[in-house]
């Protein structure tokens, strides 16, 4: 099972699919936020003989369920991604993001390991002065806001800066966001925040 609903329709690259540049073939793919850009809609793909076991065993209902302003917002969404080159241009913008936050990781107590594929991006915040790494990803995390810089948190501890931009970044984002994570790192170590 692949969950595409953060990594799907281009954040990892031209492959759209996470699954597929990982060079699997998923027996159910789940899909969501991204295939209507804002338009509420989502998928389960999945092979038919799957569908017809499920459908002999559990009655499927829904009340919003493939309406034609549904389906013309999926059709939009990969129109304008093949159009505009935005899952190529998240590698480019991606590959900047990761090389800028492995840059400023090697100087950095406060960060670990860097990982991400195109403009999905995982940095490890580590502990420090006695707080654990999760305490300390807390922290960091109120303080990018404070330079209007949005992250989230995850990893089975929540100490992994989970960094998802949108499609439409430019290598200036990077640039905003890398000096707001700076600066929020600075402040942390200094007792700032």
């Amino acid at each position: 099972m692949a969950d595409e609903v953060q990594s799907g329709y281009g954040r990892s690259g031209p492959k759209l699919w996470r699954f597929a540049l990982a060079g699997i073939t998923p027996d159910i793919v789940t899909l969501g936020k991204p295939m209507g850009a804002g338009y509420p809609i989502g998928a389960v793909i999945t092979r038919r003989e799957i569908a017809d076991a499920l459908a002999r065993r559990y009655e499927y209902f829904s009340t919003f369920a493939a309406t034609p302003a549904a389906a013309a917002a999926g059709h939009a969404v990969l129109d304008v991604l093949q159009l505009t080159g935005l899952p190529e241009q998240a590698v480019e913008v991606g590959a900047r993001m990761h090389r800028r936050l492995r840059d400023l990781a090697a100087d950095e107590p406060l960060l670990g390991e860097v990982r991400g594929t195109g403009l999905l991006t995982g940095v490890d915040v580590l502990p420090a002065g006695g707080a654990t790494s999760r305490e300390v990803a807390r922290s960091l995390l109120e303080q990018l806001v404070t330079h209007g810089v949005l992250a989230g948190l995850t990893g089975p501890r929540g100490d992994v800066l989970k960094i998802r931009p949108p499609l439409v970044w430019q290598p200036g984002h990077v640039d905003l966001f890398i000096d707001g994570l700076h600066r929020s790192l600075s402040e942390l170590r200094t007792g700032r925040a």
